[in-house]
C-alpha cells in the first residue's frame, strides 16, 4: 500500500503542472463521471496531502479527495489532451479519473477513494487524522496519549487517527531503528522512546518524499554493517543486516510485522 510519503510526493510532482490553470477532467471508465463533469474546465487552486490522503482544491470550494489504498496508481503522459480526446478514450481506458493540463495528463487507476467534496468535508477528514510527520517537526503534545494505550505499539503507529502516513513498511523500519519490538505494549514506552519514534518517522518519511517516493531506509554510506544491496533493514528480509539474526514475521493489525528479536527485544 502506498504510504504517506507518496501523497506528499504527488503534490510536489503535480503542482507545477496543475495549479493556476483550468484542467480537463473526465472519467474514462465512468465510475466518477458525475464528479468529473463538475470539475471539467475548473481551475486548481492548490494541492495538499495529509497522511495518505491527497486533496485537489479547485475554485468554488470544490475539492477532489483521493486515497490510493492498496492498488491505486497514477499514470502520466507529458503534454495535455483536449477534453474531447479524454472523453473519447472512455472505452479504451480503465481509469477512474483523467486530468489534463497544457503540460501534463494523468490517469488515476483503482483508487480506494475518489470523491468530490467541499472545503468543510476536507477539513473534517484531516481533523480525524493524527499528526503527519512530513508536516510537523516536533512530536506533538497530544502524541503522549500513546503512552496510555494497552495495545502493541506496532498496531498503534499504523492507526491513521494516531499518526497519519505510516504504513507497514515504515512501521517495520521505524521500530527497528528505535530498537522497539512491534508487540511491545505502547503503555511501556518512555517519553524518550516516543520522541525517538517521532524523529525517526520525520526523517524516514521526508527522505522518501525527497527520493521520488521510494522507500530506502538503509544508507550504506553511513551504515558500514550493511554489506549487501538491501534497501530496508527488516521489512521483507530474512536476516538482520546488522547482527545476522533471523527476522521474525507474523500478523499484527491485519498486516505482516517484521522484527529482529535480537536487536528489538520484547522484554523491557
Amino acid at each position: 500500500m502506498p504510504e504517506g510519503h507518496i501523497a506528499h510526493f504527488k503534490v510536489l510532482e503535480q503542482t507545477p503542472h496543475l495549479v493556476g490553470v483550468p484542467v480537463g477532467v473526465s472519467s474514462p471508465n465512468r465510475r466518477f463521471e458525475t464528479g468529473a463533469a463538475a470539475l471539467d474546465s475548473a481551475t486548481v487552486r492548490s494541492l495538499q496531502a495529509h497522511g495518505k490522503h491527497l486533496f485537489y482544491n479547485f475554485d468554488a470550494r470544490r475539492v477532489l479527495h483521493v486515497h490510493l489504498g492498496m492498488n491505486g496508481s497514477f499514470a502520466y503522459q507529458r503534454g495535455g489532451s483536449s477534453g474531447a480526446a479524454s472523453r473519447s478514450g472512455r472505452s479504451r481506458s480503465g481509469a477512474w479519473l483523467r486530468v489534463s493540463s497544457p503540460s501534463l495528463t494523468f490517469d488515476l487507476r483503482s483508487p480506494k477513494v475518489c470523491e468530490l467534496v467541499d472545503d468543510a468535508a476536507r477539513d473534517r477528514i484531516t481533523a480525524a487524522l493524527g499528526p503527519d510527520p512530513i508536516l510537523v517537526d516536533e512530536a506533538p503534545g497530544g502524541l503522549g496519549a500513546i503512552l496510555e494505550m494497552a495495545l502493541p505499539v506496532g498496531a498503534v503507529i499504523v492507526d491513521q487517527s494516531v499518526i497519519a502516513g505510516i504504513g507497514n513498511v515504515y512501521r517495520a523500519e521505524i521500530l527497528y531503528a528505535c530498537a522497539i519490538h512491534p508487540d511491545r505494549q505502547a503503555s511501556t514506552l518512555s517519553d524518550d522512546d516516543l520522541g525517538n519514534m517521532w524523529a525517526c518517522a520525520v526523517r524516514m518519511l521526508r527522505a522518501g518524499v525527497a527520493d521520488g517516493g521510494r522507500i530506502r531506509t538503509v544508507d550504506r554510506r553511513r551504515d558500514l554493517k550493511v554489506r549487501d544491496s538491501r534497501t530496508c533493514y527488516v521489512y521483507g528480509q530474512r536476516f538482520c543486516a546488522r547482527c545476522g539474526g533471523l527476522i521474525r514475521r507474523w500478523m499484527l493489525a491485519g498486516q505482516f510485522a517484521y522484527a529482529c528479536e535480537a536487536c528489538q527485544p520484547l522484554a523491557v
